[in-house]
């Protein structure tokens, strides 16, 4: 499943904010359902209007929209903490360098 194929901008609903299927629900609403719901089915019974996939879709579009970001601002670099636990628990901005060529984006080099 494609979330372009769920998730409509429109200017004039929602103040363009992404939204599901053209409905006045929006990505951000759904995510907000997932986080406070117990469980999808809870949601599902509260907005009959959506369904399963029209959630994934919702969580698909946010995690592209977060790998993206992440890209642009020059990502976060994993680090080992003090306590020895593993490199992916603790995170840190990554340090930004100039780059090369003008047209070129900046990268990260902390490793």
């Amino acid at each position: 499943m494609k979330w372009r194929q769920i998730i409509t901008v429109e200017a004039d609903q929602r103040g363009g904010k992404p939204c599901v299927r053209g409905m006045r629900i929006t990505v951000g609403d759904v995510l907000g359902f997932v986080a406070t719901y117990e469980t999808w089915d809870a949601i599902l019974e509260e907005y009959p209007e959506l369904t399963r996939d029209d959630i994934r879709a919702c969580l698909e579009f946010a995690a592209t929209r977060e790998r993206g970001l992440m890209e642009r601002i020059g990502g976060w670099v994993p680090i080992a903490s003090k306590q020895g636990s593993c490199p992916s628990c603790v995170i840190k901005p990554a340090t930004r360098t100039a780059a090369t060529d003008q047209n070129s984006p900046v990268r990260t080099v902390d490793v």
